[in-house]
């Protein structure tokens, strides 16, 4: 039987990715501090930490995605990972094997461009994207998450100025 578990919180690291031969893995820390209304005035409570993995498209795309502060929610199985130490003393973790990992949309924004199985943009966006605008036009516009380019309809572009 899978725990299955479901929570939001912040990214408290940035996506630890590594990838080898035919395989990919990503790790990181969601930190959730539960408020409460005590009184008018907002209580925090105990910061509990949970270690998120992921592999495959998964991996890839919360590489591309997520920065560390951010908003997001997972779901996934719950499981526990047991290791000895040097001592011979046994440890356990708790970690989440994410099955979908998000941003958190009750605390703001966010863009989806759908990718392909190579994890490039989908034709049909890019296509959608430059028959967007009014001017048909393409901005190129550099990401904060990946440091790469990106386009964005001229339209758009010229609707935020």
């Amino acid at each position: 039987m899978d725990a299955n578990v479901s929570f939001s919180g912040n990214l408290g690291t940035d996506v630890d990715y590594v990838e080898g031969r035919g395989w990919c893995a990503a790790r990181f820390r969601v930190a959730h501090t539960p408020r409460r209304l005590v009184d008018g005035t907002w209580v925090d409570g105990n910061t509990t930490w949970l270690t998120v993995r992921t592999s495959g498209r998964l991996a890839r795309n919360c590489r591309d995605s997520l920065v560390k502060g951010d908003p997001i929610i997972v779901s996934g199985r719950l499981r526990t990972k047991v290791w000895r130490d040097s001592d011979d003393k046994e440890h356990e973790s708790l970690a989440i094997v994410a099955s979908s990992v998000g941003h958190d949309l009750a605390r703001g924004c966010s863009e989806f461009r759908r990718v392909t199985r190579d994890g490039s943009s989908s034709a049909s966006d890019v296509a959608r994207t430059a028959t967007d605008g009014t001017d048909g036009g393409i901005t190129m516009l550099d990401s904060a998450r990946t440091g790469e380019q990106e386009m964005a309809p001229s339209s758009l572009m010229a609707a935020a100025s």
